[in-house]
């Protein structure tokens, strides 16, 4: 893992990880666009 911040890099991960938890525990189709909260916040 590359970065400068260990808080992004954290953030980054646990992120990821609650998206991949998410999307194994779904039932159906998987989404066709990538998850993301980029001008939401």
């Amino acid at each position: 893992m590359e970065g400068r911040s260990d808080h992004h890099k954290c953030e980054a991960l646990f992120k990821a990880f609650g998206i991949a938890l998410g999307q194994a525990t779904r039932i159906g189709p998987w989404p066709a666009t990538v998850p993301s909260t980029k001008g939401t916040l």
